[in-house]
């Protein structure tokens, strides 16, 4: 501890910096980790400016030492943080996820602690739990990337605490994330699940009412998300320059029911073409509805004035697999989940037909990145140019080059 002067070595004098300061002080302080550590501090105009910094640096140190004081469980702290969140205008179902993922994993475990008292050894004994930690009837384990991302959500919750000043050292973080074991083999993931057109044909086929046959078939051909679909209006449909404006989402994941328009995923609006093989069923059914006495363009199009709900989606997708199974009682029909059904099919589709990855991202409201990722075993792959580069007689050719250089 030691209030000093920067000196030349050589002759004694101050050695300034540009506002003409050259006092400093050295000290050891010990934080929470319990490991002691060496401070240098910035430079002071004079002594007494350094000496001062001094003590208050010691006496903040004095005070960290002892840990705040707050008595607050993570439950209570993750209740101030999801009003944070709120505040910070992040999505109700971002925020309705976190609230379900924090009570059915985090919760439980550490729930009724006080947050200056969860330790590493809290933190580890919490890990070994989500590793035991099972779901679904087949009670598989948790995957390494959804028990990662429950940990940085443990993370945020403890990092706000930190920046409140309700803690001095966020556990979670310092603890470190889940990572796999050395001798854990990795298995790639399932492959990715879609329709082929003549699946696809041969399911709209039995698809009887009008209304389910425009969503199936709207689905499939523009490859939207659901939410995306469920928002949709009829002043969203320019079939003058035959066009669908796709600019909002519709979510369901609130607390306390109801449902919420909000932007798109990632904020990327578009316009998309209305493929032919879509316009006229969509004509047919905009057509439909317009004859409706109190009409309104600010409908859902797909519900007019109440949105087709999740549960009711699934029941009628199931239902003509059902009718699917009893007419092809020999053959194996996979049954698709929405998202399956219509983005990775229409995805699938393009990428077979070969539409540059540019415009399928644009289409689909993702970037290249997202899109070369998702549907990364889509795409032609190298191997085969590979296999019909490296051959004898290009490596003959490849020597001859060569030896001109030996």
């Amino acid at each position: 501890m030691a209030v000093m002067q920067l000196k030349d070595k050589e002759t004694g004098k101050p050695i300034k910096d540009k506002q003409g300061r050259s006092w400093y002080f050295k000290t050891y302080f010990t934080p929470l980790s319990g490991e002691r550590k060496q401070y240098k501090s910035k430079k002071y105009l004079n002594k007494k400016d350094a000496e001062e910094a001094e003590r208050q640096f010691l006496n903040e140190c004095d005070i960290a030492s002892k840990g705040p004081s707050i008595k607050i469980t993570l439950d209570e702290l993750f209740n101030e943080y999801e009003t944070y969140r709120t505040s910070k205008k992040n999505k109700d179902s971002s925020n309705y996820s976190d609230w379900c993922n924090y009570n059915n994993h985090i919760s439980p475990f550490l729930g009724n602690k006080n947050i200056t008292e969860i330790n590493l050894l809290d933190i580890r004994n919490w890990h070994k739990y989500m590793d035991l930690k099972t779901h679904g009837k087949e009670e598989k384990p948790y995957s390494y990337k959804f028990k990662t991302k429950i940990h940085v959500l443990l993370s945020c919750i403890l990092e706000y605490a930190k920046s409140i000043g309700y803690i001095l050292d966020n556990v979670a973080d310092r603890h470190g994330n889940f990572t796999y074991q050395n001798d854990e083999v990795i298995i790639e993931e399932d492959e990715l699940i879609y329709q082929t057109p003549y699946e696809f044909e041969r399911y709209i086929n039995e698809v009887q009412e009008l209304k389910w046959k425009v969503w199936f078939s709207f689905l499939y051909w523009n490859g939207c998300r659901k939410g995306e679909m469920q928002a949709l209006t009829y002043e969203d449909i320019d079939f003058d320059n035959n066009l669908i404006r796709i600019n909002k989402t519709l979510s369901n994941k609130i607390k306390g029911g109801g449902f919420k328009i909000t932007n798109t995923k990632n904020r990327r609006n578009r316009k998309i073409a209305i493929l032919s093989q879509l316009r006229p069923l969509l004509k047919e059914w905009v057509d439909y509805n317009k004859e409706y006495e109190n009409f309104s363009e600010k409908w859902f199009l797909f519900g007019n004035t109440h949105y087709f709900s999740n549960t009711t989606i699934d029941e009628v997708k199931d239902y003509y697999y059902n009718v699917l199974n009893e007419k092809y009682p020999n053959e194996k029909i996979t049954r698709l989940t929405t998202h399956q059904f219509g983005r990775h099919s229409h995805a699938s589709l393009l990428i077979s037909l070969g539409i540059p990855i540019e415009q399928i991202a644009e289409r689909l409201g993702d970037t290249v990145e997202v899109i070369r990722k998702t549907y990364a075993h889509l795409f032609p792959t190298y191997n085969d140019n590979i296999i019909s580069t490296v051959t004898d007689e290009n490596i003959k050719k490849l020597n001859e080059k060569t030896k001109k250089y030996l």
